[in-house]
């Protein structure tokens, strides 16, 4: 019997991506080790910590509400905000004749600095913080590494907090060239029919996924029944859907017919593909069924990674 991978192997097999051409070949599957894949094994790591009972929000919400967002409004609110800081200083001296010019305009640094220290606090507010409920080891030498990584941290942080400290850059490419050589000892990953071993000056890992290994297609049946049927075979399938939820399907450019095989998405036909997005969107938006099935706490929690998550990327994003 095989064993089953573990919820961060899960994902960094979901990583490799290839394409299937119209007759039938395939590429090679490739895999960045410096990508935005690190964020997905990271939440990983810590989404199986909370399915084994060792981490959970300090104050639940019902995940409605957790995957309920600001909004436009408010974006807008506090870009218009912002603005209002920058310039009305310097509009106001301007409209009332007001002398000297210079104190004034120097007001608007303060003003700026305000308005995002409120921001960041009430976004960490409305976030919550997450709790090392138990430390005692899962049995998983990653797992128990990481709790014991984010109890030195600290009992009570938000999620990004504990990626941010704990599972940085250098400790992550370490964890992932460990998650790979896994998947080659189980013979997930083989090596590839091109015979390279990585490209782009050895930041991208070339192999071949075995998309016939029985730990392969028991991920594509979990998706499967979770996204087409409604039913959660296990909490990790949900986690797994949570963090690929707002991954693009992506498409192949230059060769007619062809269809990329990355991700959840490589599990299903194009004429499924539609359903399964509705079904991914609404997990994101908080599912009353799921919570039945895995429990409030627990989805809420995924909710929460996941929206750190989203979080930190937009937040590398904007400073790029």
């Amino acid at each position: 019997m095989t064993q089953e991978l573990s919820l961060a192997e899960e994902t960094t097999l979901l990583l490799y991506g290839g394409v299937l051409n119209a007759d039938g070949t395939r590429s090679d599957d490739v895999f960045s080790k410096y990508g935005e894949g690190g964020s997905l094994v990271a939440g990983a790591l810590l989404m199986d910590l909370a399915a084994r009972g060792r981490l959970q929000m300090e104050r639940p919400k019902g995940p409605e509400q957790r995957a309920r967002s600001d909004g436009r409004v408010w974006a807008l609110a506090m870009i218009l905000l912002f603005l209002a800081a920058m310039f009305g200083p310097l509009a106001v001296t301007v409209w009332w004749n007001l002398l000297p010019v210079t104190p004034y305009i120097f007001a608007s640094f303060p003003l700026c600095l305000l308005i995002i220290v409120a921001a960041n606090l009430r976004s960490s507010l409305r976030a919550g913080r997450m709790v090392v409920v138990d430390t005692s080891p899962v049995g998983a030498e990653m797992l128990d590494a990481v709790l014991k990584g984010l109890a030195r941290i600290g009992k009570r942080a938000r999620p990004k907090t504990y990626i941010r400290r704990y599972l940085s850059i250098g400790r992550l490419s370490s964890d992932l060239a460990y998650l790979r050589a896994r998947l080659v000892w189980r013979r997930c990953v083989l090596p590839a029919a091109s015979g390279k071993q990585s490209t782009f000056f050895g930041m991208v890992d070339v192999r071949r996924v075995d998309r016939a290994h029985p730990a392969f297609r028991a991920i594509g049946e979990r998706v499967r029944r979770l996204l087409l049927q409604g039913e959660v075979a296990d909490p990790s399938v949900v986690a797994l859907a949570l963090l690929f939820a707002d991954r693009q399907q992506g498409i192949v450019l230059g060769r007619r017919g062809a269809r990329p095989l990355y991700g959840l998405y490589q599990f299903f036909a194009p004429d499924e593909t539609p359903a399964a997005k509705r079904r991914l969107r609404a997990l994101a938006a908080g599912d009353a069924t799921i919570t039945a099935q895995i429990g409030g706490e627990l989805y809420d929690t995924f909710l929460a990674i996941v929206g750190d998550l989203q979080e930190l990327r937009s937040n590398s994003s904007s400073s790029g």
